[in-house]
């Protein structure tokens, strides 16, 4: 098991942790999944960032302050002196001007993150300005994300390019080129990876000077290597119930359970019957108990959720979504109802999407609906926006945005042309006062205008927030330091703060 990594517990300055799939590219510019965050945070940086355990303070990484103009159009950041890429040059204002072109010219996923930009100067090797095209209130959200630009070394780059990769995304896919404490030191694909300490590294050197990664699919798997002592850590993937069976009460482990923006979502279909009835839609959300359901599947690793948007992205009480519990509402409308056929689709990743899917369905039922359940790919879901065909009347999966900004939920997930607006939902004001708080010079009124698109969303009824997840981790208990990155799931552990007493 394992990979057949040995064993290593007590004062081993090698961590040992899995993976449950091959991460692909793990070039910044491209790389957009989770588990391999643990590797591009690690071996990367950006200019700012979120702080430990908290989605709603930015603070210095590379750029140790910066400053934006009062129209919103200027931001210039103070660099950091004396930081080293791993190819030992040195991180200037120029090479940031090199990565955000680079970003730009790759036009990955995150490349939308650079898009505003109008033109970059760099008026002395510290000192990095950046002209947007109109005001963005989210643009100093986005350099804080854990997609954000990252630190690539320019000179690297021009070393492993080629005449038809002049920005070398096929080297970088399985090296690194950054300035984080740790150096991507090998990549077996399906299999391992190894990062090592950079020895010229800025900061505080690392208690762990190598992390071993292990590639293995099965939690199961996890769960008994960790046992065994074969892995130090399990990021994530433990069951609740193995949690409270296996790991909560034994002295050789110990839970680690962090805040989380990651959202159990509800979406309904609002184009297929019965739920092309707006009120039959407002009902569902007070039929469903959804503090039962929480409890039941999730125990301690999740709570319920009480806001349109994930935790942080409004003040506390703005954009509110707690309707009163009344499975009666509903039952009166199915009883109205010729057809009472719903088909509730969850995605296959996490056996906890099933469980929660069978006790809405169960919910349903009770109120006179013929509910049934189905598991589909994600792969299926990320086709769901631009083709209809296939939809179910109901989906259910947990879902994290690229930052912390309201808008980066909404854009997403809730508005028509958002990459995950599964369903097309057509609540065009509230998208529209989306748009209006993103490109809003004040941060206020973007707060504003992005709580009253929350009540808009609220008030289609196509939308059902459950829960707030928890990132939950299980080590060996003589590893401490644990913190968060960006409060996000799979990826967010930061490795260079872990010890080992």
């Amino acid at each position: 098991m394992g990979g057949g990594v040995a064993s290593a517990q007590t004062a081993s300055h090698t961590l040992r942790t899995a993976f449950s799939y091959d991460q692909g590219s793990l070039d910044p510019d491209i790389f957009y999944g989770a588990e391999g965050l643990t590797i591009t945070l690690a071996a990367y940086e950006g200019l700012v960032q979120y702080a430990n355990n908290d989605s709603t303070q930015i603070v210095p990484s590379l750029a140790t302050r910066w400053t934006e103009s009062t129209n919103g159009l200027t931001y210039t950041f103070y660099l950091r002196p004396n930081v080293l890429f791993h190819d030992g040059t040195k991180m200037t204002s120029s090479s940031w001007k090199f990565d955000f072109e680079r970003r730009a010219a790759v036009n990955g996923g995150p490349a939308y993150m650079v898009a505003g930009v109008s033109s970059m100067s760099t008026p002395n090797p510290l000192t990095f300005v950046v002209h947007l095209k109109h005001p963005e209130s989210a643009f100093i959200n986005f350099l804080a994300s854990p997609y954000s630009p990252k630190a690539i070394s320019p000179a690297t780059i021009a070393k492993h390019k080629t005449a038809k990769d002049r920005t070398a995304v096929n080297w970088l896919a399985s090296h690194d080129a950054g300035t984080g404490p740790y150096e991507l030191t090998s990549v077996v694909p399906g299999q391992t990876y190894v990062l090592k300490y950079f020895s010229k590294y800025w900061g505080s050197k690392p208690y762990y000077t190598t992390v071993d990664i292990s590639q293995i699919p099965d939690f199961t798997t996890q769960e008994l290597d960790l046992q065994s002592g074969t892995l130090n850590v399990m990021m994530h993937g433990v069951l609740p119930a193995d949690l409270k069976q296996l790991f909560a009460s034994n002295p050789k482990y110990t839970i680690h359970q962090f805040t989380s923006i990651v959202r159990l979502n509800l979406w309904i279909n609002p184009h297929l019957a019965p739920f092309n009835n707006k009120a039959v839609r407002l009902a569902v959300a007070q039929d469903l108990n959804r503090q039962a359901i929480i409890k039941d599947v999730y125990s301690q690793t999740a709570t319920v959720a009480h806001q349109m948007f994930p935790l942080g992205a409004l003040p506390v009480n703005s954009g509110a979504f707690d309707p009163t519990y009344d499975p009666s509402i509903l039952k009166k409308a199915v009883a109205k109802l010729k057809d009472k056929k719903v088909v509730i689709a969850y995605t296959t990743d996490d056996p906890t999407n099933e469980a929660v899917a069978q006790f809405v369905a169960q919910d349903l039922v009770a109120a006179g609906m013929q509910a049934t359940t189905k598991g589909v790919t994600e792969a299926v879901t990320f086709q769901w926006p631009t083709k209809p065909a296939g939809r179910a009347n109901m989906l259910i999966l947990p879902a994290n945005c690229d930052d912390a900004d309201a808008s980066a939920w909404a854009t997403l997930f809730y508005a028509d042309g958002g990459g995950l607006s599964y369903f097309e939902p057509g609540v065009t004001a509230a998208d529209n006062l989306i748009n209006a708080g993103l490109g809003a010079v004040s941060k206020q009124t973007a707060i504003s205008d992005y709580t009253r698109a929350a009540e808009l969303y609220r008030e289609s009824g196509d939308f059902i927030p459950l829960a707030d997840e928890k990132e939950v981790a299980v080590s060996q208990s003589n590893i401490t330091g644990f913190s968060n990155d960006f409060a996000t799931l799979w990826g967010g552990i930061r490795l260079w703060d872990l010890k080992a007493k």
